[in-house]
């Protein structure tokens, strides 16, 4: 079985604040020095949880880390997300490449996304963007060394050597190569991230299709009053449109 461990941060020990609008930012190294070696264009990231691996090369959950965080933009409908000045442009898309990133005990995605429609000239219809999300599932190996001595006793005697940590930011499912999504977008302000974009209130902006009821869901476990937390295909693609 695989067990979850909760905390209010990302971090596993230092209490290092992620840079994806949240309430503290923190600087970051070059993401490429310590991303993982094996991206989802190969091996699929899953959305965790007990079942068995797809292929011997999947990889194994064997820890899960719940964490949350006061987002600087926390906004309850879609509107407003939009509405938002930081939300320089809305895409939609398809995830054509999927890779973990651990940087200073904090874990990301990093999403290759082919553009189907922009809200901006700045991003052409049929290129391929950047996004860096909060959350993914990190080689066991590069988090060893940062685990807490309570974290460490829930791993099972011998892990797999394709075994990962799951780190769900805010109760959101990881993205994997083939999802469509609409994703609200600013720029990376991070270094080594130049031209990179990261999601404007985090996962709470982020959208990945239901193919059987044309529904675009909200990545992100909310459960307040007023909370958007879906919606139809044409009102979440409408985003996209050219703004003046």
């Amino acid at each position: 079985m695989t067990r979850t461990f909760r905390t209010k941060s990302m971090a596993l020990l230092l209490g290092v604040a992620l840079t994806s609008g949240l309430a503290a930012c923190g600087g970051s190294a070059d993401p490429e020095a310590s991303a993982a070696g094996t991206s989802a264009s190969s091996a699929q990231a899953g959305t965790g949880g007990d079942a068995a691996p797809a292929s011997a090369d999947a990889p194994v959950v064997v820890l899960k880390v719940a964490a949350d965080a006061v987002l600087k933009e926390d906004y309850a409908t879609l509107d407003q997300l939009a509405a938002s000045p930081n939300a320089r442009v809305v895409v939609s898309g398809k995830v054509v490449e999927a890779t973990p990133v651990y940087q200073e005990q904090v874990a990301y995605t990093k999403l290759m996304v082919t553009v189907t429609k922009s809200s901006s000239n700045s991003v052409a219809v049929g290129s391929t963007v950047v996004v860096y999300r909060d959350g993914g599932q990190i080689p066991l190996s590069q988090v060893l060394p940062d685990l807490k001595s309570d974290q460490m006793a829930m791993l099972p005697a011998s892990p797999p050597a394709n075994a990962v940590v799951d780190f769900r930011f805010m109760g959101s499912e990881q993205s994997a190569v083939g999802d469509e999504i609409v994703a609200f977008l600013q720029p990376d302000p991070n270094p080594g991230r130049a031209g990179a974009y990261q999601l404007v209130s985090s996962v709470h902006g982020l959208l990945k299709l239901d193919r059987k009821s044309s529904t675009y869901h909200r990545l992100g476990d909310e459960k307040r009053a007023g909370y958007e937390t879906s919606a139809n295909t044409a009102t979440a693609e409408a985003f996209t449109r050219r703004r003046s």
